[in-house]
């Protein structure tokens, strides 16, 4: 199974740098299998927008796009013929995850951090700070704790 994730790694890039790799048919004919989309709002709505294609037809494969997170916005907007045409299949990340199997990633995780295979960067910023670090564009990667 392909996963598109370098692609929406970088939320500036998605309109320009994807519309001009390939054409629609190009994209329509690779395809992927499944897009775990971390943006939405507009980043998704170009993705999506670039995958109809130009010439009268029916998708050749189906997508499968997995709604995340929605760092780019909390909403689209869906032209009827995008789903008509580019095979695309819209599921939420939720979708068949019960409290069990929720409770033994969960323990997973934990099992990675007592074993220090789980690491993240982290940086801490103090609450009265908070507007300059809102500000700041230099924390690509790092997760920030706001500190009280």
């Amino acid at each position: 199974m392909e996963l598109w994730l370098k692609e929406l790694s970088c939320l500036k890039n998605i309109p320009s740098r994807f519309q001009k790799e390939s054409t629609p048919s190009q994209r329509a004919e690779k395809g992927w299998d499944v897009i775990l989309d971390f943006l939405w709002g507009h980043a998704t709505e170009t993705l999506i927008r670039s995958l109809v294609p130009q010439e009268l037809g029916f998708a050749k494969r189906r997508t499968r796009l997995v709604q995340i997170g929605e760092k780019s916005g909390s909403t689209i907007s869906l032209s009827a013929d995008s789903l008509r045409t580019t095979g695309i299949e819209i599921m939420g990340a939720s979708a068949g995850i019960t409290p069990e199997l929720l409770q033994e990633g969960t323990n997973q995780v934990w099992v990675w951090i007592q074993n220090g295979k789980f690491r993240m960067d982290i940086e801490k910023v103090a609450l009265q700070d908070i507007e300059a670090a809102w500000k700041r564009d230099d924390f690509r990667g790092k997760r920030v704790v706001i500190v009280i």
